[in-house]
């Protein structure tokens, strides 16, 4: 439960930041100016979310060190190379899905369904507070399709068992192949919406 409350901040800040600085770059009138640079649209997507991500690292290494002194937590087997992997190819995927969420502000210039939708499936089927196992059999499956279960079940036997990358590859796997999907998904999304802005002249406008 500790390595889920503390990995969830990840996926909240891969599919929030991007889209909350998208629309503070509109309200302050910003966007336009940055769009127009010849910076790869990519860059500026990842440039975006490096800070929330390592404020959200800095989160997460407190959540570890409370549990380790008030509740006892060991991890003193913990394989840290294996969870930095993990960590990293998380946090790719859940900025890739941030990406959905900041086409739909940039288009609709509203508030964020796709995260709340996303983030809410992900909290109740992914194996954050409850382990998958107690949903109804039928209900099950559905945690397959979420990366969150897959970076959760990886960073709990990095973090807890110390197993090394070998022995993640099942979960690592279904990581990477979440991210050979979700990229290409997430930048054709956001490049569609920014052309789509740029041609009903609304970047600024939010």
């Amino acid at each position: 439960m500790l390595v889920g409350i503390a990995f969830y901040s990840f996926l909240g800040v891969g599919l929030q930041s991007l889209a909350d600085s998208i629309s503070r770059a509109q309200t302050t009138g910003t966007l336009e100016a940055l769009l127009v640079t010849p910076t790869d649209l990519t860059t500026i997507i990842f440039a975006s979310t490096l800070f929330s991500f390592m404020f959200a690292a800095a989160r997460v290494l407190v959540f570890f060190l409370f549990g380790a002194v008030f509740f006892d937590v060991s991890l003193a087997r913990a394989n840290i190379p294996a969870a930095i992997a993990v960590l990293v190819l998380s946090t790719i995927c859940f900025t890739s899905m941030g990406m959905l969420s900041a086409a739909f502000v940039m288009v609709f210039k509203r508030g964020n369904p796709a995260s709340w939708i996303f983030g809410g499936v992900s909290s109740l089927f992914g194996g954050v507070i409850f382990p998958v196992g107690i949903l109804p059999r039928w209900l099950q499956p559905v945690s397959q399709f979420l990366p969150i279960t897959h970076a959760l079940e990886a960073m709990r036997l990095a973090m807890l068992k110390g197993e090394s990358l070998v022995e993640l590859w099942r979960p690592i796997g279904a990581l990477a192949l979440f991210a050979a999907i979700l990229i290409p998904a997430g930048v054709f999304a956001f490049s569609i919406a920014v052309r789509h802005a740029k041609k009903t002249g609304s970047l600024v406008q939010y």
